[in-house]
Order: C-alpha cells, then structure tokens, then sequence
C-alpha cells in the first residue's frame, strides 16, 4: 500500500468520525490473517499502569538501526540475542552488519523523521491553546508515549506504553530577529540533525514552536522512527490543528493503536508466515540479474561536496496538467506516473542501463482502521523496471503500472526478507541506491484545516544526514511540488540541481508529446542546453591532459580510499584495497627483474586478479600481454615464447600447468583475495 492509498483512506476514516455511514469500516483482516485487529491497550491502561508488550518487526529494524549507529561493539553483542529470535532469513540479513557495512546496507533505517510547517494566523496566536493541544495529540496516541528495553532473560526487543507523559512544546521567539523564517529553519535543522533521543526515557519527540513576527509561525517536530512514520506525521498535524481549531475534546476517542497492532501480528504470525514464504518466492523470481545503478553525475568523495543534502522545484500548473491528464489516459495513479518518468531519468543518466531497481516506500496500513494510527508502518520494496528504449514512453508507463501493481500486492515482506534471501554483494548492500516516494507526508489533508484566521504556507521535511541512498525524489502530484534529498559525498549541488531540473524538463515534455519513443527523449533542460552549446561553440583552446591509468587509479585512492572500486560476483575491493594490493604485486614483479618496457605475460580468469595484475605491471613500468586460461597449453607456451615475456603472471590453480614446460621463465602467482 502506497502513502497516497492511505491519504484516502485516512480521508474515508475523517468521513466516518463526521458521521458519514457510508464510509464505514468492516475489515478487521480476520478474512486475511485469521484473526481479527481488536483494541487492547485502552483496557489496559484503564487502571493507570504501563502496558508492556513484544515491539514489531519494524520497530526491531528501526532500534537495530539506533544500536548500529550508537556503537558497533554494542551492535555485535545484542545481535547474538537478536538472531535467537529470528528465522533463518532475518539471521542471515542481521549477520551481514560489521564495521565494513556498505553506505547503502539493506538493515540501515533513518532513526528519526522531522518536520518544519510554516503557517500565518490573522490573529494572534493562543500559545496556551496550541501548547494544550500538542499535550493532547500525544495523550491520544499510545505510540508517542511508548519506551524501549531489551529483555536480556527472553532476548527480545520490548515497548512500554505508558498512561500518560508530561510532554511540552518549546516556544521561541524570533519575532524581532531579521530574516526569522531562515533562522527557524536552521534550528530545526540543528534539532533533526542531533535530537539525542534515548530509547528507554520518554518522550521520543521534541515540538518547537516559532515565532516569526507579523501572524507567522513554524512549527518544528523532529520524533523518533521507531515510534512513527512519515505518514503518521501527516496524522500528528492534522489532530494538532484540528484540536487548535476545535478546542480539547473535539476529536473522538482513538480506539486502535500500534501496539494493538503489534498484539496483532503476534497472534496472527503463523499465517503471515506462509505468505512471506509465497511473495518472497515471487521477489526471487522478479529479482535474478539485477546489477548496480551508477549515475553518470556522481564524483564520490570522502569530504562533503555539498553543504547541503535536499532541493527543490516546482512543477509549472500547464505543464502538471497536461502530465496528469496523460496518466490518467494510462489508467494510472500518480504514484505511478511519476515514478515512471524518475526511472526514465536515471535510464538516461546511467548512460543507457535497461535494467535496473529502485526502491519506493510502501506501507502495511493495509487495514482501514489502521489509516489514522499513529506508528511505524513503513517498508521498502526494490521495484525492478525494464526500459525498451525503441518504445514509446506511454507504452513503458503501462508496463510499469502493471509491474509496480505486481510488486505492491507482494508486501508481506520486509525488505531485509528480500535482501538476506536474493543476491547482494559482499559489502552488505542491497538492490537499490536510489528511491522514489509519493507525495511523502500528506500536506493536501493539512490544508483541509485551514481556517478564515490560520492558513497553513509550507510543509517542509528535514534531511537529518542518515539517509543511505545516492538519491530520494518526492514528488507531490497535487501541488507539482518536488524534493530532491542526495548523498553530498557523491554529487555536488549543481550535479543533484541539474538532475531535478532535468525531471521537471522531462514531464514538461513528456506531458506535451507522450508518444514519444524513449530513445528520441531528451533529459537536458533548455537553461542546461544552452550552457553546453555555449561551452562547446567557445573558440578558446582547451588543454588534453594526458596520464596513465595507474595514475588516475592512485589518485582516486587518494580522494576516495573506502569506496568500492571494484566487484565481481562475491567479491569487491575499495580503491584503498586495489591500489595497495596491486603496488605489493608490482613490487614482486620488480624484485624478479621487471625493468621498464620489459613484456610480461598475464593469464587470468575474469576477475578482481585480472585487473589486479594490469595495474601491478603498469606500475612496474612494464607492457603486457593476456593469454586466454581456456586456450590449449602448447598455444599460450608458444605465444609466451614468441612474445619473449620475460615473466609470466597468474593465479596459482594457472600455475600449475606452466612449472614444467615454462622452467625458464619466473611465474608470479596472484594470490590476495
């Protein structure tokens, strides 16, 4: 289920507390699951005492992420218990954290989610009021009163939720500061980037509010994933204003929370067992040969090339229309539409690569009654796409609608089922580097609340530096209105700006000409083909720089020592690994006589030794010349002799044939990974 699924649903939700009897609810997933979704905290608590229970799977991921992030040294040793209490799948997706874990780990999860909502009130705003009613949102949603312990006698993750909690926002008041709106923004900024939040002390949220002078506001809310999701922060403002708005009591009685979820997959977790086992069969099936997606704009580097991490852009109102009417005539949702149009994109910018994954958020709010509980619901799936380019894009959009309806009704999977069961390379990463949500958090419902004194301007999410992706595009259907959040270690602004122009200029064209075969779909925006046709019409001389390929692989190691620089099947290496291993062969080489322009022969299997053993002879200043390992004997012995290699380099299970019938000749044997 996507986001804007459960926009609606949320909205049918708000539709049955008004009153509307057709928007009643009767799905309690027993049909599904075998057991019904019942209430059980407000009984619970109705004598006054915390309410102890198992946490969820999801909260499992979102704590292994806090642990990770905390220390790897605690990790390890709660990881023991933590396996115990997992199937094999899980175990084998855990076991893969060490203190080499990739950027883009399959178990690493933001800990945290914040937001910055700017409104303007004509009148003056009742701080009393507004305080009292963030009291109240929190009292009326177990989840934000809830506390984590890990329960060393059962080895298990376990949340308390407590009756209530003596929660206050922060009022601060720059209402005199010039340029108050960019100040706000920069302290919530601070407070998302390091809100120290313990998982065992209440309250995992921190609300700020902000005077800006003159009738505006922000409001600044950064809270713990382990106890909410994106979609739930849609959730939290809404009762916030609706509550401001409406006075205290206005809203009715919350009679589901997440841990009555969490009670509820317990119970209901042999069923849910058989279906994981049945969509991960589907998601072996749909993943087989998979491969990296590396975009030509990123230059990793170990510093930062940007001190940024998010920007946005808007799509123009003729141009979104014309692009949503080309949608529709698809018979596709939004979530679709635009998805497509980032996969088109990246196709591009991978320089032509037809077959790749993305990951998109998808949510198990798959119950109605579950639209307006406040938790942590959210999961990835790694939606693969397969680009023809001589199609046309309205003919891709329709195979893509249909994939992505595949994916989204194989859900009863986390993505670390999918991962620890399906290839993935040795660094622990996973399918994809790159995703697409829709909408992210529902500004549209927000807006529902605005009033004749209180208008809501901007609803804003805050980058916090643990997101593990190259790029996350979020795109707002209804408003046009896109963020592009990027890893400032492989793009710098200009790289990531020029990416979300280039999408704008796509659905701008795409919108205006859908019939428009893939391969003829320019992604260079007017301003960026302007630039380019002014540099190269430039009658100024341009100076080659010319150097050896082992040079630019030593300066690489140099700027960027723990990338990866190189992988083959289950193996890979970091540019730091590579360059090092190939200067130790190529001192081996020199001490058996290698000089300058000396010719040695290279007999290697397709590999990480193959390029290992390039790089060491270039950097023994040496020429080289590749024999084929399958060729018979007596021809790689003649093309050794003839060629007069004065030495022969291989890996030791080659060696073995030339020891006898190439006595003369030194063999160096490959042997490092």
């Amino acid at each position: 289920m996507t986001v804007g699924m459960l926009n609606e649903m949320y909205a049918r939700a708000g539709a049955q507390d008004a009153g509307d009897d057709s928007a009643a609810v009767t799905d309690d997933g027993s049909a599904k699951y075998g057991e019904p979704l019942v209430p059980v905290l407000n009984d619970r608590l109705a004598y006054d005492e915390p309410y102890t229970t198992d946490a969820s799977p999801h909260q499992n991921r979102i704590w292994l992420a806090q642990v990770c992030i905390c220390g790897l040294s605690t990790c390890n040793c709660i990881l023991i218990e933590f396996q115990r209490e997992y199937d094999n799948a899980r175990k084998r997706a855990v076991s893969k954290i060490d203190a080499n874990m990739s950027r883009y780990g399959a178990t690493q999860w933001d800990t945290h989610e914040g937001y910055f909502v700017t409104l303007y009130s004509e009148t003056p705003l009742d701080i009393d009021r507004m305080s009292e009613a963030f009291a109240e949102v929190v009292q009326r949603h177990g989840a934000l009163r809830t506390a984590f312990t890990w329960n060393e006698e059962l080895g298990k993750l376990e949340q308390t939720i407590y009756p209530s909690v003596d929660f206050k926002a922060t009022l601060v008041d720059l209402s005199n500061e010039p340029d108050a709106a960019t100040k706000a923004y920069e302290m919530g900024l601070a407070q998302n980037k390091e809100p120290n939040f313990k998982l065992d002390r209440l309250p995992l949220l921190i609300a700020t509010m902000f005077d800006l002078g003159g009738g505006d506001w922000a409001f600044n809310v950064v809270i713990h994933h382990i106890i909410i999701d994106e979609a739930s922060l849609g959730v939290f403002f809404y009762d916030l204003f609706h509550i401001y708005l409406n006075g205290p009591g206005s809203l009715p009685e919350v009679p589901i929370h997440y841990s009555d979820f969490c009670d509820w997959l317990s119970k209901t977790s042999e069923r849910r067992a058989e279906l994981r086992e049945e969509h991960l069969k589907f998601w072996a099936q749909n993943l087989q040969e998979t491969h990296p997606l590396h975009l030509t704009l990123a230059t990793p580097s170990d510093r930062e090339l940007a001190p940024i991490t998010q920007i946005e852009a808007k799509i123009g109102v003729g141009a979104l229309e014309h692009y949503t009417n080309l949608i529709n005539a698809a018979s596709a949702t939004h979530f679709a539409g635009f998805f497509a149009a980032y996969n088109i994109l990246l196709h591009k910018y991978s320089s032509g690569q037809s077959s790749f994954v993305v990951g998109t958020a998808a949510t198990q709010r798959n119950l109605p009654m579950l639209a307006n509980v406040v938790g942590f619901f959210a999961n990835m799936l790694p939606v693969k796409t397969e680009i023809d380019e001589t199609k046309t894009f309205s003919e891709y959009l329709v195979e893509f609608k249909n994939t992505l309806i595949a994916c989204l009704a194989h859900d009863e999977v986390t993505y670390e089922d999918i991962v620890a069961q399906g290839k993935s390379s040795s660094t622990g990463r996973g399918y994809f580097k790159h995703l697409f949500a829709p909408g992210g958090m529902n500004m549209e419902t927000i807006s529902q609340l605005d009033s004749n004194h209180l208008k809501t301007k901007s609803t804003l999410s805050l980058p916090n530096g643990e997101e593990q992706y190259e790029f996350l595009l979020t795109v707002h259907p209804r408003s046009g209105h896109v963020i592009l959040r990027f890893d400032n270690h492989l793009y710098t602004e200009g790289a990531a700006r020029q990416f979300l122009d280039a999408y704008i200029s796509l659905v701008e064209t795409l919108g205006s000409d859908p019939n428009v075969t893939i391969k003829d779909i320019s992604v260079v925006s007017e301003s960026e083909h302007e630039r380019l046709v002014k540099e190269l019409s430039s009658s100024s001389d341009i100076a080659v720089q010319e150097t050896c390929l082992h040079k630019l692989v030593e300066e690489q190691a140099k700027k960027t020592p723990r990338f990866t620089a190189v992988e083959f099947e289950d193996q890979s290496l970091t540019y730091a690994e590579l360059n090092a291993t190939a200067n130790r062969i190529a001192r081996s080489l020199i001490q058996e006589g290698v000089r300058q322009g000396d010719v040695i022969a290279l007999c290697f299997d397709r590999g990480i030794s193959q390029i290992l053993g390039i790089l060491a002879v270039l950097k023994a200043g040496a020429t080289f010349v590749p024999l084929d390992p399958d060729d018979p004997t007596l021809r790689k012995e003649l093309m050794v002799e003839e060629c007069g290699a004065k030495v022969l380099l291989t890996t030791s299970n080659h060696s073995r044939v030339f020891q006898k019938s190439l006595a003369a000749k030194v063999l160096v044997s490959v042997s490092v990974l």
